[in-house]
């Protein structure tokens, strides 16, 4: 039916904006952007590994309770720094941001509504 065909082209634009952005996310985090800092890099692993998980619904174990479906994720994050821009003066550099999300993995969602 003509509803069906547009709600798989909504689908497939929702996955495609999707993965556009997982991507935009990734090369600000990939891990080897960090080789200075050790935490850092090793933490954007896990919490990308953690991110694919969830946008794939695995979570890992499905027999875990519900109340245990959130993901933390913590992810850090380069920002260029120039003359003035902080409380030593002129110092040039990099700089590190922490960002702390934490996310409910929702119910499944079927995309097949006519069933």
């Amino acid at each position: 039916t003509a509803e069906a065909r547009a709600q798989e082209k909504d689908k497939g634009s929702v996955e495609k904006e999707m993965k556009h952005k997982v991507h935009q996310l990734y090369k600000a985090v990939h891990p080897d952007l960090f080789h200075a800092w050790p935490e850092a890099k090793e933490a954007n692993e896990r919490s990308f590994k953690l991110l694919q998980q969830f946008i794939s619904g695995s979570g890992g174990d499905q027999r875990r309770p519900s109340n245990s479906s959130r993901f933390q994720f913590k992810f850090y994050l380069k920002e260029e720094r120039g003359p003035g821009d902080d409380k030593a003066g002129d110092e040039v550099g990099e700089r590190l941001r922490k960002i702390d999300v934490e996310i409910q993995q929702p119910k499944r969602a079927s995309w097949d509504l006519g069933s």
